[in-house]
């Protein structure tokens, strides 16, 4: 995020390279974290392919978004891919933020 005059703010585009050394894990866990997430947080359903398939490749990742990632690999690390699809799916307000 870039602060210009006064309270305007511009989003910083990151790519899912640059997302995944941010997180400190691989693009493909990077790419599950993103699948699971845009199934059930409001903020990354913008990710999805347009028939509904799978993440899109070319929609951008902004800085806004590795704080709430960050939250999703904490829950994968901890519970597993499944129980992290699980527990998302039960409470996706704790991911959109």
């Amino acid at each position: 995020m870039i602060q210009i005059e006064g309270n305007s703010e511009i989003d910083v585009l990151l790519s899912r390279q640059e997302v995944a050394r941010q997180l400190g894990i691989t693009t493909s866990v990077l790419h599950t974290l993103l699948n699971i997430v845009s199934l059930y947080v409001p903020r990354f359903k913008r990710l999805r392919t347009k028939d509904n398939t799978g993440v899109s490749r070319k929609r951008p990742l902004t800085a806004w978004d590795v704080e709430p990632l960050r939250k999703a690999l904490n829950t994968y690390r901890l519970h597993g891919k499944v129980q992290t699809r699980v527990l998302i799916s039960q409470d996706p307000d704790l991911y959109n933020n």
